[in-house]
């Protein structure tokens, strides 16, 4: 349990523990047809926003943005 809390995972593991239970509210594995439409929407999303964070990332690991490693003085020219 305290490799729980101070590794920050137990928001993690409480997160998909409440999504377990939305997921099962709804029901959304026996009426997999009515969600079908939503579901690839959301993950066609989820996709574009991991492709920009990717990008950004690469970004600025290159040194071509301070962007996300604004804390690191690795990545500084001087």
């Amino acid at each position: 349990m305290r490799f729980q809390v101070s590794s920050g995972r137990i928001y993690l593991t409480f997160g998909l523990f409440i999504l377990g239970f939305i997921v099962g509210r709804i029901r959304l594995f026996e009426r997999m047809d009515e969600f079908r439409g939503r579901l690839n929407r959301w993950a066609l999303l989820a996709l574009a926003g991991l492709g920009l964070l990717y990008v950004a990332f690469l970004s600025s690991a290159c040194g071509l943005g301070r962007g996300l490693f604004l804390f690191v003085d690795e990545f500084d020219d001087d």
